[in-house]
């Protein structure tokens, strides 16, 4: 195998994030979405630096999305508007990449439908 030219670990795919590791548990689920969210784009190899970008950021507000509801779930007060505000990010997010996952196009019409889908379908 030829070695890989003289390029950051995140160019040639060693590391998803400048400077994390990928152990903790919120660096794995950030890991799992991002890998979902580029299968859902037609894989790897065709998906572009651009997308890739996008699923990156796409990945991170999913992850800081659930955070919330877990802490709804737990009844902690949480920002409304810092939920709503990544919310909308995410679903324009997806939006931009032009994806298909269940729940995300609905998601502005009926947000509690919108997470049961996504729900069952990580579950």
């Amino acid at each position: 195998m030829f070695p890989k030219p003289n390029l950051s670990r995140l160019t040639n795919g060693d590391a998803l994030l400048h400077g994390i590791d990928g152990r903790s548990a919120v660096a794995r689920r950030f890991r799992d979405v991002f890998a979902q969210i580029v299968i859902d784009l037609g894989g790897a190899e065709f998906v572009s630096e651009g997308q890739r970008q996008l699923a990156k950021r796409a990945a991170g507000l999913t992850v800081r999305c659930e955070w919330f509801e877990a802490a709804m779930a737990r009844n902690e007060e949480v920002s409304d508007s810092d939920y709503v505000r990544l919310t909308n990010a995410t679903a324009r997010i997806f939006s931009a990449l032009g994806n298909v996952l269940a729940g995300v196009v609905s998601l502005a019409a009926n947000p509690i439908q919108s997470r049961r889908t996504v729900h069952l379908r990580i579950a």
